[in-house]
Parts: structure tokens; C-alpha cells; sequence
């Protein structure tokens, strides 16, 4: 009995076209990768710049809403161009919420406390003031200057992202005319 001494085996031609084939198929595969997590980051930034917004809107809503509203002492009040609210909420605490655009802020005060950043990275919207209020017709019952909402409308923007945020909230707490 004979044996062969031939083994079959790969050819180094066909080795090379292997490992090339393979590099394409793991460069392929690695930048699908690549544009998943920086998908995920971005996705990530928005999230929380979204997040961020609706508990800042939530928070300045939720003390609005349950805010006194009496007209004979302005209990609700916008000053500077539309760039500070102050009001007094259902505690009796005075809050100043006031946009501080050297350094694109919004800022709160309670009680005249130093003042805490609560959004940065915020500008106005062209002639749009960030605070405004509107009364209802004096037929509608309401003492004269009771307010009937309060507009909130501000810009933000975090790396390259831009949101307008609009609002308005009503003050449940109305002092009724005599």
C-alpha cells in the first residue's frame, strides 16, 4: 500500500484573500458599532437636556399653579423687560425666578436667599420676553389686574442643540372681585 505524501492545505494566495475578506467584514462591524454609541450619546444629551426642561417647567408650573393671586398686592408680578416673575406661592414664600443674560441663566431666589442657578445655557427669543402675564377682560367677573396666565418662552441650547420652550400656566388660587 502507498501513501501520498500531498496533503491538501490553503494556498497563501487563497490565505491572503481570507483575512482580507475578514478585515472588511470587522471594519464593517466595527463601525456599525461606533455609530451605535455615538447614536446612544446623542440620544443620551437630548434625553437629559429634555428631562432637565420638563422638571424645571414642572417645578416654576407646580408653584404657579398654586400661587396667590390677588390683584390689590400684585402677588404675581413680571419685571425687567419680561426677564424676572416673582411671586408668592401657597406657603407664603415670595420666588423670584429672574434670566440672568451675562451669563444665560434662569436663577430663583426664595425669601430673598442668595440667588441658585436652576437652567443655564437659556436665551431669549428675539423680542419675546421670558416671563409675561395676561389679565382677563374686566367683564369676566376677576378683580381689575388679577392675572389669568402666566407665559413662559425661552431658548436652550447644549452642544449644538437647540429648544424653544413654551408654556403658559394658569394660577388656580384667584382672588374673586367684591
Amino acid at each position: 500500500m502507498k501513501t501520498s505524501n500531498k496533503h491538501k492545505a490553503f494556498t497563501l494566495v487563497e490565505l491572503l484573500i481570507t483575512l482580507a475578506i475578514m478585515a472588511v467584514i470587522f471594519v464593517a462591524v466595527g463601525t456599525a458599532f461606533d455609530a451605535a454609541f455615538k447614536s446612544y450619546d446623542i440620544n443620551h444629551q437630548v434625553n437629559k437636556v429634555n428631562t432637565s426642561h420638563r422638571n424645571i417647567v414642572h417645578l416654576l408650573g407646580s408653584s404657579l399653579r398654586t400661587a396667590w393671586n390677588d390683584p390689590a398686592i400684585q402677588t404675581i408680578n413680571v419685571t425687567d423687560e419680561g426677564k424676572e416673575l416673582s411671586f408668592t406661592d401657597s406657603n407664603g414664600r415670595v420666588m423670584v425666578y429672574r434670566f440672568d443674560p451675562e451669563s444665560n441663566c434662569l436663577m430663583v431666589s426664595v425669601d430673598g436667599s442668595d440667588e441658585s442657578v436652576v437652567l443655564d445655557n437659556i436665551s431669549q427669543n428675539s423680542s419675546t420676553p421670558i416671563f409675561d402675564l395676561e389679565y382677563p377682560p374686566l367683564a369676566s367677573g376677576f378683580a381689575a389686574g388679577t392675572v389669568s396666565k402666566v407665559v413662559i418662552n425661552f431658548s436652550s441650547s447644549y452642544d449644538g442643540m437647540n429648544k424653544t420652550i413654551a408654556t403658559s400656566v394658569i394660577p388656580r388660587n384667584i382672588i374673586y372681585g367684591k
